[in-house]
């Protein structure tokens, strides 16, 4: 966010609370009869239009940029010559969930992508174990595996990878016995993990 539209969104927000305060003060508080008394004066009212006015045409631009700003699928990488190569967002969710995946230890059950204004881009990776394990131990295996993944994937645009664990989820065990005819007992049991959610980006 530059400069100038922090500062509109700091005016902004003032003037909100200003008119907030013009019209409850004369209904709360002791000093009720001194601010409806203010309504009498024409320079009093003159300020109350303008902060009205100002706020309508706040609300009024940004209702419009929230009904006419689409959210980019894809994101620029670089440019060459006026050309551009762009990358969406599907497939780095998509590289992401398959780092996290490469060992078998863990599972992507979502991944977000997330541009930013100076076109780098963070990566927040939901991850489910499939057994328990070192969160410590594998979060510095994932990040590094992840960064280095990404990083040459976006063109050196990545800008920061977050990763989250959850709770491991109980496997569906599945277990079926059979006796033999010599009175042996024999038991099979299928793996676990068959009923895993697909939550993807």
């Amino acid at each position: 966010m530059n400069g100038f539209k922090r500062f509109c969104y700091i005016v902004f927000a003032i003037l909100g609370v200003l008119l907030l305060a013009a019209l409850i003060l004369p209904w709360v508080g002791p000093w009720t009869a001194f601010f409806t008394g203010l309504i009498a004066y024409d320079w009093y009212l003159f300020l109350i239009e303008v902060v009205v006015v100002i706020l309508g045409l706040g609300f009024l631009g940004i209702f419009i940029k929230g009904c006419v700003t689409k959210k980019r699928k894809d994101i620029v990488l670089f440019t060459n010559d006026g050309d551009e190569v762009r990358i969406t967002r599907a497939a780095i969710a998509s590289q992401a969930s398959y780092l996290v995946e490469a060992d078998g230890k863990c599972y992507a059950s979502k991944v977000f992508v997330r541009p930013r204004r100076n076109n780098s881009i963070d990566v927040k990776v939901y991850v489910e174990p499939h057994e328990e394990i070192s969160v410590a131990k594998e979060a510095k295996v994932l990040q590094k595996r992840l960064r280095a993944g990404l990083d040459s994937l976006c063109a050196g645009r990545l800008n920061k990878v977050e990763i989250s664990f959850t709770e491991p989820r109980v496997p569906t065990d599945i277990a079926a016995s059979a006796q033999s005819a010599d009175g042996n007992t024999e038991t099979a049991e299928a793996a676990g993990g068959e009923a895993w959610a697909n939550g993807g980006a």
